[in-house]
């Protein structure tokens, strides 16, 4: 995984998922006007988390447990060989 601060309103959190990649947004989708609501990758990268509210959110972006009911806002992302383009494009 990776955080990119350049995007989205809190930054992206790209992670791989086979030969796939997937963007998120890492403004929690529960009360993101929350000064503290930024998700990171837990410790073991089985799953992500805010915890400011201890929301928590499968490496799909769908939440798992904690507060948040929404999932996070997930964008296009795609490879063509070593480089990775995300676009401001919302997906699923």
């Amino acid at each position: 995984y990776l955080y990119l601060n350049d995007g989205g309103v809190r930054g992206i959190l790209l992670i791989k998922d086979g030969t796939d990649y997937l963007a998120f947004e890492r403004n929690c989708s529960y009360q993101p006007n929350d000064a503290c609501a930024t998700v990171e990758m837990d410790a073991s990268g089985l799953f992500m988390k805010d915890p400011c509210c201890n929301s928590v959110f499968t490496l799909k972006g769908q939440p798992q447990g904690g507060l948040a009911w929404r999932p996070l806002r997930k964008y296009r992302a795609t490879s063509n060989g070593n480089e990775i383009t995300i676009t401001d494009e919302i997906i699923d």
